[in-house]
């Protein structure tokens, strides 16, 4: 289709312009949509979302209805795109067109901003969004630091204990009274707890009704771990919440919010019945990787989730097989294991 002239002629000078192309991409949230609609407003044909590979084909016809300036917005996240840029190029290239590139970028900070404003609150931000749960200081460019030199898996932990991970400092705290003070629950008058705020917003229950109340309260579970020397998943029943013991204890358990605590220590006070003052802090929980656990505790938290299950020997021979799969790679014999 061509525009005509005021004189009637056919207006050749437009048959002959070259098209103007200029891709529009970049970061989420970084104004694409914003670049687009400034660029429609000043006279260019936009296209939005378009795959990658159908561009050359989007010039062709443009240059047939006598477009000059066009203007394609293409996410990065689009399946294949980086893939599909080199074949993209070439065709665009034999065609005669050779496009500008608009990339747009943003701070991190500008980026979480834009999206709390116009979209729900993104899984990595927020209160209790990944940076603020996996670590204190956390930003989006933490998540690419080292990628592809490092393997964060060697850094996981093991829980050993069947509760919210928040507790568990406080538990080895009140743990070390037992173990290595060498209390026991009759001389302990009271137990002074300080903690993260986190420990009491998130585990801060009073009176659990059930065991997985439980797992939610950080009095139940110090006191569990305290009397009966574990806390696994046996221990977080719906007997144990109610049991008398228990509920003394736990009557004698003050825990107290202290922002200078890191989430991943604890300090436990001790009063005993002579009036001594036992005192004990836990900079690294049990399982964490500043305090891993040894193979026999694995074994044992292992035993407790699938002795159960698949009962005691065949637990122990699928134990046997994961520690030994670095040297033996029989993967195959291992899982075969893994059912009754």
């Amino acid at each position: 289709m061509s525009s005509a002239c005021p004189d009637g002629q056919l207006d050749t000078e437009s048959l002959t312009k070259p098209l103007r192309l200029v891709v529009v991409s970049g970061m989420s949230g970084a104004g694409r949509s914003t670049a687009a609609h400034s660029l429609e407003d000043l006279g260019w044909y936009v296209v939005d979302n378009l795959p990658p590979s159908v561009l050359p084909e989007v010039c062709r016809q443009a240059r047939e209805i006598n477009l000059t300036r066009l203007a394609v917005v293409l996410d990065v996240r689009t399946r294949g795109f980086f893939e599909q840029l080199p074949t993209m190029f070439t065709e665009l290239a034999a065609i005669g067109t050779l496009p500008e590139i608009l990339f747009l970028e943003a701070a991190d900070d500008v980026i979480v901003r834009r999206q709390e404003s116009v979209r729900r609150p993104h899984p990595l931000q927020g209160r209790r969004g990944m940076f603020a749960v996996m670590s204190s200081a956390s930003t989006p460019a933490d998540l690419v630091d080292g990628l592809g030199q490092r393997w964060q898996i060697f850094d996981n932990g093991v829980k050993p204990y069947a509760c919210g991970v928040v507790i568990h400092p406080a538990i080895d705290a009140v743990r070390d009274l037992a173990v290595r003070r060498g209390l026991t629950v009759g001389r302990i008058e009271k137990i002074r707890l300080r903690v993260h705020p986190l420990v009491l917003e998130l585990t801060g229950k009073t009176d659990p009704r059930t065991g997985l109340e439980g797992k939610f309260s950080v009095t139940f579970a110090c006191s569990i771990a305290l009397l009966d020397g574990r806390a696994g998943e046996a221990e977080f029943s719906d007997a144990a919440v109610v049991r008398a013991d228990v509920r003394d204890l736990m009557s004698r358990i003050e825990v107290v919010p202290d922002a200078d605590v890191p989430h991943t220590q604890a300090g436990a006070t001790a009063l005993t019945d002579d009036g001594e003052t036992v005192e004990t802090w836990v900079d690294h929980a049990r399982g964490t990787p500043g305090n891993r656990l040894t193979d026999d505790e694995l074994r044992e938290k292992f035993h407790g989730l699938a002795d159960g299950v698949l009962g005691r020997d065949r637990a122990e021979r699928l134990a046997d097989a994961a520690f030994a799969l670095r040297t033996t790679g029989d993967v195959e014999a291992m899982l075969a294991l893994t059912t009754p």
